[in-house]
C-alpha cells in the first residue's frame, strides 16, 4: 500500500510513560498509519486528532464503532457513513 501500517498493543505497559522508550512520536506523527490496541492506557500521549475505533461483541457477531476526534476524522467518517457528527460535539 501507499502508507506503512504500524501496530502497537500497549496492554502490557505498566505506565504510559514507557511509550517514550519505544519512540512513539515517530509512529504517531510520521507518514504511516498507527493502530493502537488498548489506546485508553496511553490516552495522555495520543495525538490531538485521531480516529478511534471500538470493536465489541454483539448477538449478530461484532460491531465496530468509530470515534472521530477532530474535524478531519469527523469529515472522513461523515463521508464514509453519511452520519452527521456535528450533533455529537
Amino acid at each position: 500500500g501507499r502508507l506503512p501500517l504500524y501496530h502497537m498493543d500497549v496492554y502490557r505497559l505498566e505506565n504510559y510513560r514507557e511509550m517514550e522508550d519505544l519512540g512513539y512520536e515517530e509512529y504517531f506523527y510520521g507518514d504511516g498509519v498507527t493502530v493502537v490496541e488498548w489506546a485508553s492506557m496511553i490516552e495522555p500521549l495520543l495525538p490531538e486528532t485521531y480516529l478511534g475505533m471500538e470493536i465489541s461483541v454483539c448477538p449478530e457477531g461484532r460491531e465496530i464503532a468509530f470515534k472521530p476526534v477532530g474535524q478531519r476524522y469527523e469529515a472522513l467518517i461523515e463521508e464514509l457513513t453519511g452520519c452527521d457528527y456535528s450533533k455529537y460535539r
